[in-house]
């Protein structure tokens, strides 16, 4: 299979090619390369997408995500993912992350509400899946109607992997309102905080914006979520633009904060997968 082949595939060839590559289903053409680190079946399909400005080919690509996600969709809701669907399902929604196409939106929603819904028969492959999907789902969304289930997911999850995507997932659907929750996740040792804060200073919705949020928070918190973005190697510019707009008076005589609850969510064990692209 070469670059003007996979284009000039129909839809339905697509599809199908799609299918059984990310199946690693033999034979896989062209084969992955393991010679220096192990190529994901995904990679050189969206290398063409990427490099190509061929937008036929670009509609043909999302409609064979959107058709193999929606053939992967009663596996989840009937029979429970086998090993390989769940992958399949990791390599689409990642897919889905790249190419940012709000087509994909209502099929990701579908996997996310039936992965909740049978969450009790659920493994920790499974959840590194699912911790794609809601990723993709979170930067393709173009409005706050979802602020609800994410609010949901990351209020009550105890993986913290999930409760830090489903965090990112709300800040993304309405920043001024997921923003207000900022001290809560900063005291969630569960939460690997660094990753998710680079996100937001530098992404969306951007350093000033989380400095100005960190300015309502304790002087601990506050402290937390710098800490984080240093660690995360913010350079002098990005820590200056957070510091002038978290920077406050200090309270007086007689002033309390009002510091969040502590979580009490128990820990589950999850591959780490940072959120920065």
């Amino acid at each position: 299979m070469d670059v003007e082949t996979l284009r000039n595939l129909s839809e339905d060839g697509l599809t199908s090619y799609l299918w059984h590559r990310l199946r690693h289903e033999e034979p896989m053409d062209p084969p992955v390369s393991n010679r220096f680190r192990i190529e994901p079946p995904e990679e050189f399909v969206l290398d063409i997408a990427l490099r190509t400005e061929d937008i036929g080919f670009r509609s043909k690509l999302i409609a064979a995500i959107r058709r193999n996600l929606e053939r992967l969709l009663p596996l989840a809701t009937v029979s429970g993912f086998d090993p390989v669907s769940g992958e399949q399902l990791g390599s689409l929604a990642y897919m889905c992350t790249v190419l940012r196409d709000d087509r994909l939106s209502d099929v990701l929603y579908a996997h996310s509400l039936a992965w909740f819904s049978h969450r009790d028969r659920r493994t920790d492959d499974d959840e590194v899946s699912v911790f794609h999907v809601l990723r993709a789902l979170a930067d393709i969304q173009n409005d706050a109607k979802l602020v609800p289930f994410w609010a949901s997911i990351w209020m009550s999850a105890a993986n913290p992997a999930l409760r830090s995507v489903a965090y990112y997932g709300h800040v993304k659907a309405d920043s001024l309102a997921g923003l207000t929750h900022l001290g809560t996740i900063a005291i969630d040792d569960g939460i690997d905080l660094p990753p998710l804060i680079w996100k937001f200073a530098t992404d969306y919705p951007g350093a000033i914006l989380l400095g100005a949020a960190a300015s309502k928070l304790p002087i601990q918190s506050r402290a937390i979520i710098r800490k984080a973005l240093a660690e995360a190697g913010a350079d002098s510019d990005l820590l200056r633009d957070f510091d002038l707009n978290a920077v406050t008076e200090l309270p007086q005589r007689g002033f309390r904060f009002d510091v969040p609850p502590p979580r009490d969510e128990a820990s589950a064990r999850f591959r780490p997968v940072l959120l920065a692209a």
